[in-house]
């Protein structure tokens, strides 16, 4: 008989892709300790490495987890806060940043949106409304998903594109940032949120990361799409491969594209995942401007690896002694890894 762990994770295949391997589960205790660093009691996830700015991003990723790890009432407790404080905009998106003052209050840092941060808790509600049949969550997440659809796209050059944030990014071609394309929820939302849509934004991610190699050397953090299809300069935006973009090779693995070529890329930069590892890379040069050994970008680099048929590497210990973004990293980097690449990740 299954164990009560592994009948919960079996649950997973919504949102992981693939089931997991027999005995491989995900470890609750670095949830427990994620969760004790980095969410307050009323569910706001806090981004300590960032003047403990919560933005919607970092809602998304505790939502996400609470569901990986079959935590129904951490999930609520997410999407309570996140309701209450950035869903707050006229057209159905999220504000993306809130800043917490020094009376122990907070408000509304920019009431613009970040279409990442939309997506990921878009997703993450419709699956936990299906998940435990909840409609709160299922017509919200149905209500977010329908509004990023109808004002954080744009069409050029033949592609549905993902506007970063609907106001900013005023250019002459249209600007956009690889990292927000998380290829496992366009998968999903496509079934989830019946809409030909989805499937062109999916179809677009991959479109842009396909041209991306005749102009930079690993995915860069901001690009602009001519109406002829060409990648040019972004104005006033960097074009290193920074910490944006860690997260591209992560989403590429977990939606099931290890075969990608940028795994490869990655797979260069990053040839010893247990050391100091190259944060942001000079996409002229390939020379690595930033440098950490926080467990979380180890992990990230640990799973490239895996995903190229290593099964000797060696993973990071969880440790909440790094910042809310690596050690976030890192937990899913350990769930796509006991799934994908469950004999890889026992070695560690």
């Amino acid at each position: 008989m299954l164990s009560r762990l592994t009948f919960a994770f079996a649950l997973l295949v919504c949102i992981m892709i693939a089931l997991p391997a027999q005995g491989q589960t995900p470890s609750r205790a670095h949830w427990a300790l994620w969760l004790g660093a980095f969410a307050t009691e009323s569910g706001r996830i806090i981004d300590n490495a960032n003047d403990n700015l919560s933005h919607s991003e970092s809602q998304g990723y505790g939502l996400l987890l609470a569901l990986a790890y079959n935590d129904r009432a951490a999930f609520a407790r997410i999407w309570s806060w996140t309701e209450q404080n950035l869903w707050v905009r006229d057209d159905g998106l999220l504000a993306w940043a809130w800043q917490q003052d020094a009376a122990g209050g907070g408000a509304i840092a920019d009431i613009n949106n970040a279409t990442d941060g939309d997506i990921l808790i878009a997703w993450a509600l419709l699956e936990g409304g299906e998940r435990w049949q909840e409609n709160r969550f299922s017509e919200a997440g149905l209500a977010l998903a329908n509004a990023i659809l109808d004002h954080a796209t744009a069409e050029v050059a033949g592609q549905t594109l993902l506007r970063p944030g609907v106001e900013g990014f005023e250019s002459p071609h249209p600007i956009v940032n690889p990292s927000y394309w998380v290829f496992p929820a366009l998968a999903r939302l496509h079934d989830l949120v019946p809409d030909v849509r989805w499937h062109a934004l999916a179809q677009s991610g991959y479109w842009l990361l396909d041209r991306l190699p005749a102009s930079y050397r690993l995915v860069p953090e901001w690009t602009a799409v001519t109406a002829e299809g060409l990648l040019a300069e972004p104005q006033g935006l960097e074009s290193v491969a920074g910490y944006n973009a860690l997260r591209v090779p992560l989403y590429l693995i977990w939606a099931g594209r290890p075969d990608h070529s940028l795994i490869d890329a990655y797979l260069g930069a990053w040839p010893h995942p247990a050391g100091a590892i190259a944060t942001v890379i000079d996409n002229t040069t390939g020379m690595p401007l930033q440098q950490s050994g926080d467990a979380g970008y180890q992990a990230i680099a640990a799973l490239v690896h895996c995903a190229r048929g290593a099964t000797d590497v060696t993973w990071p210990a969880f440790s909440v002694d790094q910042p809310y973004y690596p050690a976030t990293l890192q937990l899913f980097a350990e769930l796509v890894a006991q799934r994908r690449f469950p004999a890889c990740f026992a070695s560690h």
